[in-house]
């Protein structure tokens, strides 16, 4: 990518910004990056998901900042940079974006980081109808862990 790269004009208005040279996308770890199991512990993951680690590697090479974003806490976050390693998964960011920060001090102080796209396999993609999302969400067949 060349030149700076401006973020969503759409931010909340107290998003702190700055131009980058590079746009940042969140991706899940569990069920995106290493297969979903059964949480066992913070140090405990499931195989990795076939072709992450080459996503990730092409999409750095393209220009891109690679930000997990899980919600599991900070006790994990040295457990995934190991198994990340490990795993030859490359990365940028745990739960951060530090170039763009939602920060409302009368919302709870609640701290949410901006990503410009999201990866995440319990996601649906919001696409302006919300009959359709509605719908789609019904005509979901579950995985194992999600049973309704």
């Amino acid at each position: 990518m060349k030149g700076k790269y401006k973020m969503s004009k759409y931010l909340h208005p107290l998003c702190t910004m700055r131009e980058v040279d590079y746009p940042c996308i969140g991706v899940d770890f569990d069920g995106t990056l290493s297969q979903q199991i059964s949480y066992q512990g913070p140090g405990v993951f499931g195989d990795p998901v076939a072709g992450a680690a080459q996503a990730m590697t092409y999409l750095q090479s393209l220009g891109y900042k690679v930000a997990i974003y899980t919600s599991r806490g900070p006790a994990s976050y040295d457990f995934i940079r190991q198994y990340c390693m490990e795993h030859n998964i490359p990365f940028d960011y745990i739960n951060e974006n530090p170039h763009t920060t939602i920060f409302d001090p009368n919302d709870c102080n609640i701290v949410k980081p901006n990503f410009d796209l999201y990866i995440d396999d319990k996601a649906v993609r919001f696409n302006g109808n919300w009959k359709s999302i509605v719908n789609s969400i019904v005509d979901i067949k579950f995985p194992y862990w999600l049973k309704r």
